[in-house]
């Protein structure tokens, strides 16, 4: 989830902000959406341009099982951010981050390690 994969050559995150590769387009009206007095509509909904707003730190959908995965808005199965996902998501980062704390965060071989 976090870029230990091949997708778009490897280290791509499916959590909104994390590392420097991550979807730009997640389906989420408040993300889509310009800044008011703009309006927002269908047209903002079907552009291909990145979310004016950024959901740092939510995780969407993510690939499918044959591993691919297409940054489009209207992909609701692959780039919806929802919260049954995210709280468990959540809560394994507060493991990593306490594991961290204490010292006992063991050592990994991903080729993207876990840092932001």
């Amino acid at each position: 989830m976090l870029g230990d994969n091949h997708h778009d050559g490897g280290c791509y995150s499916y959590e909104v902000g994390y590392g420097s590769k991550y979807p730009l387009r997640p389906h989420h009206a408040g993300a889509s959406c310009p800044n008011k007095p703009a309006t927002c509509g269908w047209p903002q909904y079907e552009s291909a341009a990145p979310n004016p707003h950024v959901l740092q730190g939510a995780l969407v959908g993510g690939p499918d099982q044959n591993d691919n995965f297409r940054d489009v808005r209207s992909d609701y199965v692959h780039n919806e951010v929802t919260t049954d996902y995210n709280s468990g998501f959540q809560g394994a980062l507060a493991g990593i981050l306490h594991l961290q704390t204490v010292n006992h965060f063991p050592t990994t071989n991903n080729k993207c390690p876990c840092n932001a």
